[in-house]
């Protein structure tokens, strides 16, 4: 999901560069102008880089809806009834441990239990939280993906866990090791 500001002036459209280490393997960029229309349907769109030994095969594969922003947000109780098993979907959360607890990192886990060929990992953006299993079933779990939302940091699940040091525990802690 990208946000911006409404209008051609803030929006020139999106680039993706997909890098292995500091090398770049591809980029492309897609002006706003082949966006859909406020309103429409997902439109599809499948990036291929150019012939290269470090990446044949590959396709970057993605869809673009644009909203007039009045969109809800689902209610808990939709969240709540996408966190449990149903009967082709299987949920998990496996924890990976930092150093600190405040390291540590969740991953939200919705496999198919018929072994699924294609996944997404959704990668939160900060402060961020999962709140859209309304994008999850439409776009993924109901098209054959394997979906895994990363909860890292500051955001989503890690709050619930405790894992998020307050403001003034890293205040004190920073000025401690000064």
């Amino acid at each position: 999901m990208v946000i911006c500001r409404k209008g051609s002036e803030n929006t020139e459209g999106i680039k993706l560069t997909v890098l292995n280490g500091k090398n770049e393997l591809f980029d492309f960029k897609l002006p706003a102008a082949d966006f859909p229309a406020i309103g429409e349907d997902w439109k599809e769109f499948v990036h291929s880089p150019e012939e290269s030994v470090a990446v044949q095969g590959v396709e970057f594969v993605y869809q673009i809806r644009v909203t007039d922003c009045k969109d809800k947000i689902l209610g808990k109780d939709a969240l709540a009834n996408f966190l449990v098993d149903t009967k082709t979907i299987s949920y998990s959360e496996e924890v990976i441990k930092g150093e600190k607890k405040m390291d540590n990192a969740l991953v939200q886990c919705w496999r198919h239990k018929k072994p699924a060929s294609k996944a997404v990992l959704w990668v939160l953006g900060r402060n961020d939280c999962f709140m859209h299993p309304h994008v999850g079933k439409t776009l993924f779990t109901e098209k054959g993906y394997d979906l895994y939302v990363l909860n890292y940091s500051c955001n989503g699940m890690t709050r619930k866990r405790g894992w998020v040091v307050s403001s003034k525990s890293m205040h004190d802690r920073l000025c401690t090791l000064s």
